[in-house]
Parts: C-alpha cells; sequence; structure tokens
C-alpha cells in the first residue's frame, strides 16, 4: 500500500460511511479515489491504500486509511 497526499477537488459520493471523489495530488494530478470514510471538498488528507482497476472510473484509488495532512 502507498499513501497520496492532496486536496479534495469533488466529490460524487459522501455519507457517513462511504465517499468516492476526486483528489488533487501535490504534483497537481487528479486521482479518483472511493473508501469507507466521509470525504469534504476542499479537506487536505493523505489517502493510504492500493490502486484498482474499475469499470466505470478506469483506474482509482482504494482507501483503507485517510488522515489529516499537514
Amino acid at each position: 500500500m502507498t499513501t497520496i497526499k492532496g486536496v479534495i477537488e469533488k466529490v460524487f459520493h459522501a455519507s457517513a460511511t462511504f465517499s468516492a471523489g476526486t483528489l488533487r495530488t501535490e504534483d497537481g494530478e487528479p486521482v479518483r479515489f472511493r473508501g469507507k470514510f466521509c470525504a469534504n471538498y476542499c479537506d487536505f488528507v493523505a489517502l493510504t491504500g492500493q490502486w484498482q482497476d474499475d469499470p466505470m472510473a478506469a483506474r482509482l484509488r482504494c482507501v483503507s486509511r485517510r488522515r489529516w495532512a499537514a
């Protein structure tokens, strides 16, 4: 598993137990993510997980852990 840091740029779905959206990394790259956490627009976070191919999102990050980034 690897960790990426960035700002949550788009939230497609967010609830107390699941979120999906797009993160803009520190390098400016957009990364789609999904995971069992509540994502908020403009939060600066570090997402830990693995890449997974998804028929609807091409390639996305499946998040196993989220934390606030400094």
